[in-house]
């Protein structure tokens, strides 16, 4: 029992059922609303245009009724009451003309939605497209200069290095030039060191030309 009244309850509580009765109950009150406008509008105009008669009251007898003598009725009547059928007609009329005129407002609604939908999941992707293109170009454009400034970098770096090699290069050079112009200097300086002066050459040559006399003196005793 307690299964059962749990169903019902879901049943009672479903959106559709509840969508119903919210359309049964606008219904009946559409219904009101559209039978008086038949009734208090519509067919009183119907009536002055065929000549003042209650179009309802319109009918077909095809047996009339029969009265005794102090007027009761007898025998009913036995008519066909056209004219309520066409109040019937119109007020049917009215109603599917209403409806027709909700369902196309609805779904005129419902395209420009869902037209509205597409539109800005279109333009959404396309946003989206565009900035990943754009993150992708950024990026690119990104990594391109990271490199440009690694190269420059780099090559900065190999431009310091040989100008240090050059440098260095050319502080060896110096440095070998210089030490071979010292050398020439120390050799004249030791030349002239050891170069005999003109003192001693004489007093060698003096000395040779007195050994030469006594050597001549000797021979001669």
């Amino acid at each position: 029992m307690k299964k059962f009244w749990a169903e019902f309850k879901a049943f009672i509580a479903k959106g559709n059922v509840v969508d119903l009765a919210i359309a049964v109950i606008i219904g009946a009150a559409f219904n009101k609303i559209v039978s008086s406008l038949v009734n208090d509008i519509i067919m009183p105009l119907i009536s002055c245009a065929v000549g003042g008669a209650d179009v309802s009251d319109w009918k077909w007898i095809i047996r009339p009724a029969q009265y005794g003598e102090s007027g009761e009725v007898l025998v009913a009547e036995t008519a066909l009451k056209y004219g309520s059928f066409i109040q019937t007609i119109i007020d049917f009329l009215i109603i599917a003309f209403t409806l027709f005129v909700m369902f196309k407002i609805f779904t005129y609604s419902k395209n420009k939605l869902e037209k509205f939908g597409n539109q800005v999941v279109n333009e959404t992707k396309k946003l989206a497209k565009e900035q990943k293109k754009l993150w992708k170009k950024n990026k690119k454009d990104k990594d391109e200069n990271m490199t440009e400034t690694v190269q420059e970098g780099s090559q900065e770096n190999k431009t310091e290095n040989e100008s240090q090699t050059n440098a260095q290069k050319d502080n060896a050079e110096s440095n070998a030039d210089s030490k071979t112009s010292e050398q020439p200097t120390t050799e004249q300086v030791s030349s002239k060191d050891t170069s005999p002066s003109k003192d001693d050459l004489m007093i060698e040559l003096l000395t040779e030309i007195r050994d030469n006399l006594a050597t001549k003196s000797k021979k001669s005793k």
